[in-house]
Formats: C-alpha cells, sequence, structure tokens
C-alpha cells in the first residue's frame, strides 16, 4: 500500500491535511520549477474532503483512498482539455469526453488528480512556442534549476516528482521519455509492458514503441500505483514488504555483460558508466547475495545483441516519424501546420517518406531482438530475473549539452542505445537512482562526479510477476542497502515540515542553486 495510504487509514493524516500541503508547496516552488500545466486546486482540495468522510465512516474506495497523483498533459481528462504539449486547441482532447482509462483506473482505487503536467509539443523533442513565450516552460530540474537537463517529454512529471509536488505521476514513454527525466531527477520508475497499464485515451506519438508507467520516487510507491492495473490479486504491499529483508533476494539473478562496462570505461571520461555499474553490482552481490551472471559478449562481444540494439536506436526515428505522419495528418494544414515546431515539421515531413518496407525491415529486426534477449537471459536460457544496464550511453547531461547530442546523429544513437531497443521489444525495466546531483551542479557547471546516477534493470520475462514485479522487489532491496536518498531541492532549513514529507524525503538546504538561477536569468 501507498506510504500516503498507509497514513491515511491509519489515522496519522488525512486526505486534505496531505493536498493542502502539497498545493501550498506547490504554490511556493512552481515558479521556479515549472512542472505543471495546470493544478486542480479547488477540485483536488473537495474531492479530499469527500474522500475524509467516507474514510471517516470506515469507506475506502481502494488501495489509493486520498492519494494524490498527476499525469502528464496527454492523457484524456473528462473534466479538463487536454493539449499534448500543443499551443493550439486541436492538438489534444477537448473536455467531455471519458477518462483515459490508466487515470480511471486511479480514480475508481480513490487517488485524487492533483493536475496535469508539462511535456514536448505532442511528446517529441521541443516545447511549443507559447509556453516558451509566456516562460511557463520549460520544467527546470530542482536540483540544478538552469544548469542540468530536467529530461524529454515527461519532464514535468519527473521534476514534479523530484520536488515533492505528488508522490507519484503517470507518464509515457516512446523512447525514453520516462527513463531521462527518472535518470536526470534521482528517481525510481517503471517502464512495464504495454499491455500493463492500458493505453485507451492517451495522446500517441507511436503506437508501435508508446508504453504507460510510473514515475515516483520509492520502489513501494510506484509498486502500490502499478497494482491497482494488475487484477489478479497479488499483495504487492506484502512483497515490497517481504523484501525489505536483505535476504529476500538472494536467490534471484543478474546478469552483467562485464565486457560492455570495460568499453565504457574505455570510451568515457572518469569511468563514470563503469562506476554506476560496478557499485551497483557490489551492492546486490555482497549485501543482498544476489547472484550475479557474467553475460560478457552476450551484448557487446562478437555476435552479441549491440548490433541489434544500435540498428534499433537509429531506425527510432524512423518509426515514430511514420506514426506521427499518419496521426497528424488531419493537423499538418495551415492554421495549425505554421503553429508547430520546427522539429515536429521535420518529424512529419521524414515520416511522409517512411515506405512500407523500410518499417516493416524495422518490425523484423526488433522481432529478433526480442526473441533473442528472452532465449538468452530468460528461463530457457540463462534463467535471469534481470540484466543491469546503463540508462544512457553517456553521462546524465547538462542543458547547455542537448542541442549537440540532438543535432549530432552518432552522439544521439550512443544516448539512447540502452533505452529504444526495450520499447521495440516491449521488455519491462525500472530505472533506479544511485545518487542525487552534488554539490558542483551549479553555475552552469556540473561535474563527473557530481551529476545524478542510475541504473536500468531490464526484465527476461513476459510475465507480470517475474517481470515487472521481480524487478520492483529488486529494486526494493538496492534501497535498502543503498540507504534513504536525500532530495536536497529548493527547501529552506524547516520549510519542509509537512504530513506527506516523511513518505516523499524532503530535506533541507538553502536554496542556492536557486538563488544562482534566478541571478542568471535576471542577467540574461
Amino acid at each position: 500500500m501507498s506510504c500516503i495510504a498507509a497514513r491515511i487509514r491509519s489515522g496519522e493524516t488525512t486526505s486534505l491535511q496531505v493536498v493542502t500541503d502539497l498545493i501550498d508547496r506547490i504554490e511556493l516552488h512552481e515558479g521556479t520549477v515549472k512542472a505543471f500545466v495546470a493544478l486542480y486546486r479547488d477540485e483536488a482540495l473537495a474531492l479530499a474532503r469527500t474522500l475524509d468522510g467516507e474514510a471517516a465512516a470506515g469507506i475506502f474506495r481502494g488501495r489509493l483512498h486520498g492519494v494524490p497523483f498527476a499525469t502528464k498533459d496527454l492523457f484524456r481528462l473528462a473534466s479538463h482539455p487536454t493539449r499534448a504539449g500543443f499551443s493550439f486547441e486541436v492538438g489534444g482532447w477537448p473536455a467531455g469526453a471519458e477518462n483515459a482509462s490508466a487515470v480511471q483506473v486511479l480514480l475508481d482505487e480513490g487517488a485524487i488528480l492533483l493536475g496535469v503536467t508539462q511535456l514536448t509539443e505532442g511528446a517529441w523533442t521541443e516545447y511549443n512556442a507559447e509556453c516558451l513565450a509566456d516562460g511557463s516552460c520549460p520544467p527546470q530540474n530542482p536540483f540544478a534549476p538552469g544548469v542540468l537537463w530536467p529530461g524529454d517529454s515527461s519532464s514535468g512529471c519527473g521534476t514534479g516528482a523530484a520536488a515533492g509536488f505528488f508522490p507519484a505521476c503517470l507518464a509515457t514513454d516512446t523512447s525514453g521519455s520516462i527513463r531521462n527525466p527518472c535518470m536526470m531527477n534521482s528517481l525510481l520508475c517503471v517502464k512495464p509492458r504495454r499491455s500493463v497499464i492500458g493505453r485507451d485515451g492517451v495522446w500517441p506519438l507511436s503506437q508501435r514503441l508508446d508504453t504507460v508507467g510510473v514515475i515516483g520516487r520509492h520502489a513501494s510507491e510506484v509498486a502500490s500505483f502499478l497494482q491497482t492495473y494488475d487484477a489478479s490479486g497479488r499483495d504487492y504491499n506484502a512483497m515490497m514488504t517481504a523484501t525489505a529483508s536483505k535476504n529476500a533476494v538472494k536467490n534471484m539473478r543478474i546478469g552483467v555483460d562485464w565486457t560492455l562496462i570495460a568499453q565504457a570505461e574505455q570510451e568515457l571520461p572518469n569511468n563514470y558508466l563503469g562506476q554506476i555499474i560496478r557499485n551497483a553490482e557490489k551492492a546486490f552481490r555482497e549485501d543482498l547475495n544476489v547472484q550475479i551472471v557474467d553475460i560478457s559478449g552476450k551484448i557487446a562481444g562478437d555476435g552479441g545483441l549491440a548490433p541489434l540494439m544500435d540498428e534499433l536506436a537509429a531506425s527510432s526515428q524512423t518509426t515514430i516519424a511514420h506514426a506521427v505522419a499518419s496521426n497528424y495528418k488531419d493537423l499538418y494544414r495551415t492554421p495549425y501546420k505554421e503553429q508547430m515546431s520546427s522539429q515536429m515539421t521535420s518529424l512529419i515531413e521524414i515520416g511522409n517518406n517512411v515506405t512500407v518496407a523500410e518499417y516493416e525491415n524495422i518490425d523484423a529486426i526488433a522481432e529478433s531482438f526480442r526473441d533473442r534477449w528472452l532465449t538468452e537471459f530468460g528461463q530457457s536460457g540463462l534463467n535471469l530475473d534481470a540484466v543491469m544496464l546503463f540508462v544512457w550511453g553517456r553521462p546524465a547531461p547538462l542543458d547547455s549539452e542537448i542541442p549537440a547530442i540532438v543535432m549530432s546523429p552518432s552522439l544521439f544513437a550512443t544516448a539512447v542505445r540502452y533505452m529504444v531497443p526495450f520499447n521495440y521489444a516491449d521488455l519491462p525495466l525500472v530505472v533506479v537512482p544511485q545518487k542525487v546531483a552534488g554539490k558542483t551542479c551549479k553555475d552552469l557547471f556540473c561535474g563527473y562526479a557530481d551529476r545524478p546516477r542510475s541504473f536500468q534493470l531490464v526484465g527476461t520475462s513476459s510475465s507480470l510477476e517475474t517481470g515487472e514485479l521481480r524487478l520492483l522487489q529488486l529494486s526494493k532491496a538496492y534501497e535498502q542497502v543503498r540507504g534513504e536518498l536525500v532530495y536536497r531541492v529548493l527547501d529552506k532549513e524547516g520549510q519542509h515540515s509537512s504530513s506527506a514529507a516523511s513518505c516523499l524525503s524532503w530535506s533541507a538546504i538553502p536554496a542556492l542553486s536557486l538563488l544562482i538561477f534566478l541571478i542568471r536569468s535576471i542577467r540574461i
């Protein structure tokens, strides 16, 4: 059960108190973080009062009774328009239709929608001109506003969760859009298989790759939201609680390709990526008695999976462009065409020229990759529970480094090679934070040693129990030995005490990074 839900059920706090505290925090810091497109303040408070009345009578709607959440602004809502990152009304949906299925499930469980978060236009790469002009976007990484990249299309979810605005956010991932904000904001997230969380009423980027997932801070919190989509009756709370024992995962098996690690250590400064995997591997092996299986050469060696992964990474733009050109054919006309960003119009033009043969060839590569991954690493092969990988093939980037990476095909392919293939193959995965950004991340600088660090655990099963849930169990166990991450963002001493603080791990330091960002903004 959600930490906040448990406190509400025990009478330790009320939903109204939690929602009030979070809204106060949002209103205090949203001018800096810019996580939201819209905050549904009055509606959230009214629903919290109703839910508290039900709780007082012993009535609980579900496992998330009274728990706030947010969604990326591309989930259809009955009570509000969905803009999907566009600056014009035709993008997205008007209010009045039924809620997206993924949102309705959470509402039926008693959760409270706080608001919808910022995203890039159509969930691609660039924010719309309207919000850029009025300064309401892009979202800012709360660890180092204006310095660290906030992530891409789910950036509002990521920055808001890191800032302590909500315990979880419903987001989408097409080629890394959940994983990038999690990596950059030191969050835990799950990108499940596409069938786990329904996509009805979700504005599409690419139906072939789009996946709905959950962004949060802790494995238990993320698991409590994921459980609402599991009709099997499995008790995720009991499983997460059991995993708190250090011996709970001792029979699980994680594969590590040391050839891949060695290559990364040779190619990048300060052994940045290698240190991430080596530190995580050591914790799983020494502290949790997890079996670390040497899969050297299975990914990076001759005949390994890396060539297929590289082909898929290089092909992702073609797949997405093909889908966007089809999805947006009614929007790609005057006057809406002129209001789209240059990156979106370029993507549509690329998509208009993709042939059926190209698309089918990419699908064939994806199927080959998926079959080999499951055969070699799953129950019929090495019987691994997970494979440990980098999130990016490069260090977590600064905001200023993103344009060069996006514009360079080689740099971009290197960055996303460990993300896109798992969308194509529809494999479950979690991103697990290892450390938050350090003290040097300020004033347009962030040393490699102090950049945020995360790793991926990629599943080897197409079953929820042996896929997503097992990955969350490993993540929870890792949290126990890693220790609590301290989200030292935005707050001054004493400013963070509230009914939700212990569940959201707020912490306090002087807001030096915020002050530097504001001074720099005034100079510009």
